[in-house]
């Protein structure tokens, strides 16, 4: 690997808050690093930063020597496996972390339950839901967009597609926070993190075992019941299950959750997206394609070069890590033109939001449907929607999200 750096961002503040998971609006930076080292060695993170469209889009197709199977990087500074049995052998289990022919198997087990045909079917429960959480919503002294809409929706919609109850979100919060600070791995203490993430799926494997023993014996519509025979005839295994319901529950509303939020807070900050939004909803569809490139709640994939490769001309070794940028290669200037703008009319948009190739989003038709619904719903009932506060944003380097964004509700339409 090469040793070459550009001295005018990696001396920055901000350099040095990325490498952290600390830089909320790192844009800046991504144009830099664009514009003078597209293919970044970051000796710090012992990773290849990638922030070009064509370079991010060429990797995340399937390519035999690239590898999403980095599990035991992650694992690799405590030690490896031992004392994280629960943590890697429920996460081996992920599509996320698997190639084909594994990859194309886990994924089919699941994919029917989220296809756009079923998805489509819950269209009016989701509207009952998000009516619910905005009538509830009205009655916090201090109602919070993340708390109580963008958190709690998809939550409760990827615990009804799995047949999980829905009546004890702040758990699932809980154990999907402790999962995630160890998938950001931007703590300085990873042995702790990776114990208590541990932990947290030990805890979430308890809650689901008598969930899945009564799907066994009482079949209902959900994926845990399409998923028990395939244990049951040996087509896939005990942990494979519980890493299917892990993952859902965890990234199954994470994405949503930060597209809701980055959503709604984006358009406040843009009152003419968000009036012409509220005179023509139809501009709902396009609105989401825009807040996907221009604030992706995604803001990069990890992957594993298996054999020596050049990107951009640079040789990257086998063996060696590759961040993929979502966020920059969705600003940059050769794929969308004057990509700093936000505009809900922009077409087309090929973004990289739910990222791209074999690892696109299983769940993108649902957090589309859960993101239409959820602002259009917001931005009708309440004419003087507004923020109360400066949002908080979660520290990482994975997802880009707010923790938290406080919200002046006004007074609310009732026509």
């Amino acid at each position: 690997m090469s040793s070459t750096v550009s001295e005018s961002f990696t001396s920055s503040d901000d350099y040095a808050s990325f490498l952290r998971g600390e830089l909320a609006v790192p844009f800046d930076l991504y144009a830099t690093m664009r514009r003078e080292e597209p293919v970044h060695w970051a000796p710090e993170a012992e990773s290849w930063v990638l922030t070009k469209y064509r370079d991010v889009q060429a990797i995340s197709q399937f390519d035999v020597r690239v590898s999403s199977d980095r599990l035991r990087r992650l694992l690799s500074p405590v030690g490896g496996e031992a004392g994280f049995e629960s943590l890697h052998d429920h996460l081996r289990t992920w599509v996320t972390f698997l190639d084909p022919p594994d990859h194309t198997r886990m994924r089919d087990t699941a994919k029917r339950n989220l296809a756009p045909a079923e998805v489509s079917r819950m269209e009016g429960r989701i509207s009952v839901i998000v009516d619910n959480l905005l009538t509830q919503m009205e009655t916090r002294h201090e109602p919070d967009l993340i708390r109580d809409l963008a958190f709690p929706l998809p939550a409760m919609v990827v615990c009804e597609v799995l047949g999980v109850p829905t009546d004890d979100l702040v758990r699932l919060q809980d154990w999907s926070n402790r999962a995630m600070r160890f998938m950001e791995n931007v703590s300085p203490n990873v042995a702790l993190v990776a114990a208590d993430a541990n932990a947290a799926i030990m805890e979430m494997t308890v809650f689901l075992e008598p969930l899945v023993q009564a799907r066994r014996e009482s079949p209902r519509e959900d994926l845990i019941s399409a998923l028990v025979p395939l244990v049951d005839s040996g087509k896939l295994s005990s942990a494979a299950l519980y890493g299917w319901c892990l993952l859902l529950l965890i990234a199954g509303h994470e994405t949503t959750t930060g597209l809701i939020g980055n959503a709604v807070t984006t358009l406040l900050q843009y009152p003419e997206a968000m009036t012409a939004l509220r005179e023509d909803p139809s501009k709902v569809e396009r609105a989401i394609e825009e807040v996907l490139r221009f604030e992706s709640p995604v803001d990069r994939q990890t992957r594993l070069a298996l054999e020596d490769l050049v990107v951009g001309g640079r040789t990257i070794a086998a063996g060696d890590r590759m961040y993929l940028m979502l966020a920059a290669a969705n600003r940059d200037p050769e794929a969308f033109p004057d990509p700093d703008r936000f505009d809900i009319n922009r077409s087309p948009n090929r973004h990289l939001g739910f990222g791209y190739g074999i690892h696109f989003c299983l769940g993108a038709a649902l957090a589309r449907l859960e993101a239409r619904t959820a602002i259009l719903a917001i931005l009708d009932r309440y004419p003087h929607l507004a923020l109360a506060g400066t949002p908080t944003r979660w520290r990482g380097q994975t997802m880009r999200r707010f923790e938290s964004a406080p919200i002046a509700l006004g007074m609310p339409n009732r026509t």
